[in-house]
């Protein structure tokens, strides 16, 4: 597939991606015995992981401005997520 085809196909899935990521980290607490708390444990380093590991499986090209935007956009989303649960009294898996 062609870089013009990863802009209508990566931004679909970044909220599950988002979603997915809220969920590992909060697993990780869980079992660690604490909660969500505080502000969002990820970087847009960890978001690009995320991007290019995506891109990759699929065999989808990603400019590196494509792959920026979308880093930034998965962290937004992400940190997003995460004040909601973060909020809760206990910790769950995200869910809307």
């Amino acid at each position: 597939m062609s870089s013009t085809t990863i802009g209508t196909i990566v931004p679909e899935n970044l909220s599950e991606m988002a979603r997915h990521w809220v969920d590992e980290l909060l697993s990780s607490l869980l079992e660690q015995g604490r909660v969500a708390e505080g502000g969002w444990p990820g970087t847009v380093s960890e978001a690009q992981s995320r991007v290019r590991e995506y891109a990759r499986a699929r065999q989808l090209q990603l400019s590196s401005g494509e792959g920026a935007r979308l880093a930034r956009t998965l962290n937004q989303d992400a940190r997003s997520k995460w004040r909601l649960c973060s909020r809760r009294a206990s910790p769950v898996a995200f869910t809307e």
